[in-house]
């Protein structure tokens, strides 16, 4: 519940800000594992992002998994434009030139 708080309340400073659509950007984040090193496990997670995405956090854990055994988890969370879309033709011209 907290998540779709901080959720709406960023749709509403972007609405009162006057921000379009186009201003927007979408959230994500992708994970990764490694046994050998964090370094590793970090690669693997940058590799992971889409073209074009911002870092905008990281979090990195060590999980001892027993017997001197450790596991390097990584999450990154991300930031990636929307897209525009493009807009339609509103005179009409657009149709009589395709003909």
């Amino acid at each position: 519940m907290i998540g779709w708080r901080h959720c709406s309340t960023a749709f509403a400073a972007a609405a009162l800000l006057g921000l379009g659509a186009q201003g927007l950007a979408a959230e994500g984040s992708v994970s990764a594992q490694s046994p050998l090193s964090r370094q590793q496990a970090w690669q693997e997670a940058m590799s992971k992002l889409p073209t074009g995405a911002v870092v905008t956090s990281s979090r990195c854990n060590d999980v001892e998994i027993g017997y001197s055994n450790t596991r390097y988890y990584c999450v990154l969370t991300f930031t990636q434009p929307v897209p525009e879309r493009p807009q339609d033709d509103v005179t009409g011209e657009g149709a009589a030139t395709q003909r």
